[in-house]
């Protein structure tokens, strides 16, 4: 219920789960605002018992042995009934004795300010308290707007889909126009309210070339897509919760150059899901990977597994040489090779360019002409063996009786 892959399941089967799943939410949700009002109740007891003590010991202080304070003392301890009984005690304690004026009022200005100092708390708490429930609040405001551009095929689109489904935090947007420039995207990202888009851009309907961009002021960083396997196709045996906060894995030469920094820090803006955000689970039971092989960046996809050890010390386990955890690949998988990174959004002055990228194009045309020189090889071929046939047949001795019957 509710994971990323739906393992074949009908489109009325994934509604009911789906439905399934938002009433959970509905649930978990309910129970959170519950919580939080029993906690606001139980700090607002706390504020008034806190109130009640400062109020009664401010009053015995300044009435000693009159009989003003005395009649004063009750009002006070009752807390939060406000400064009106303080007074009216006041008032009794001059009925019963002279000298008790001024020692009443201050029993009672006690008491006011105690009370004055508890509301200002308790609506400190219940703000706190109502914004955030609790010590989880959304603040990384991140939102990431995925969406392709027109010819894209139907393994790229799973691709998209894919990260869709391990993105909670994205926004979609309709495929755009080839006529409509790439500056466009800046406009689309800001009424829609996303500070990151992920394009994906295809050329020629088999060359998948994937933008990662920080709107409206950039950097952005071209990709060329290879190696791409979705995650049914892989029909992997790994699962995990859908919208379940990742760990992102880096290797340890994303340090070793400037620009490889900047891609780790775009890579955690865009695949680490906010905490708090409302798409999202408190779980983590996956892992993402990014890996660089070749001047390439390698992705995988992992979902932690934890072994069947019951009964068993993790002491144990660990001397023996094993793990109690384990990972096994979700999917999906591809290789992004650098291009180019950008100091605008989509454009802009060039900050670094891979000195070692050969474009699709000319890889086609290596790869044609090298099946056009083996070609023509073997026409050459041909023909110097024709050639050799010929000239065995000129050397070779003629039968004289051949023609003796024609």
């Amino acid at each position: 219920r509710g994971c990323v892959r739906a393992w074949g399941r009908s489109a009325p089967r994934r509604r009911r789960l789906a439905r399934g799943t938002q009433a959970e939410r509905q649930r978990q949700r309910r129970g959170a605002i519950a919580a939080a009002m029993e906690r606001k109740m139980r700090r607002r007891r706390q504020l008034e018992r806190a109130a009640a003590e400062g109020g009664s010991e401010s009053d015995g202080g300044s009435s000693g042995s009159d009989s003003g304070g005395e009649g004063a003392a009750p009002a006070a301890k009752r807390g939060r009934r406000g400064s009106e009984e303080v007074a009216r005690g006041g008032a009794g304690g001059d009925d019963a004795g002279s000298g008790s004026d001024g020692e009443g009022s201050e029993g009672g200005a006690g008491a006011g300010d105690g009370d004055a100092a508890g509301d200002a708390a308790g609506a400190e708490v219940i703000a706190r308290i109502g914004k955030g429930f609790g010590d989880v609040k959304y603040v990384n405001r991140q939102r990431v707007l995925i969406f392709s551009g027109r010819g894209i095929g139907a393994r790229y689109r799973h691709l998209m889909d894919d990260l869709r489904a391990l993105i909670p935090h994205h926004k979609k947007e309709a495929k755009l126009d080839a006529k409509d420039r790439l500056s466009t995207i800046n406009e689309i990202a800001e009424i829609k309210g996303c500070n990151t888009t992920v394009f994906f851009e295809v050329r020629k309907k088999k060359d998948l070339f994937l933008w990662v961009s920080k709107t409206p002021n950039g950097p952005s960083v071209k990709f060329h897509v290879l190696n791409v396997h979705t995650m049914d196709e892989l029909r992997m045996t790994g699962n995990c919760l859908k919208g379940s906060r990742p760990f992102l894995s880096f290797d340890k030469r994303f340090q070793t150059a400037p620009h490889l920094k900047l891609l780790q820090e775009m890579f955690t803006q865009v695949f680490g899901t906010p905490r708090g955000h409302p798409k999202s689970q408190p779980f983590n039971d996956h892992v993402m990977a990014f890996n660089i092989a070749d001047d390439k960046v390698w992705f995988r996809h992992y979902q932690i597994v934890d072994v069947a050890t019951e009964g068993l010390d993790p002491k144990v386990v660990h001397k023996a040489g094993g793990s109690p955890v384990t990972l096994v690949e979700i999917g999906p998988r591809f290789v992004m090779d650098i291009i180019r990174i950008f100091k605008g959004s989509f454009g802009g002055p060039t900050l670094y360019a891979n000195p070692g990228f050969v474009t699709p194009n000319k890889l086609r045309a290596q790869e044609k002409l090298a099946y056009s020189q083996r070609y023509r090889a073997r026409q050459s071929d041909q023909t110097v063996r024709r050639a050799r046939f010929e000239a065995m047949e000129e050397e070779r001795p003629k039968d004289v009786l051949k023609q003796v019957f024609n």
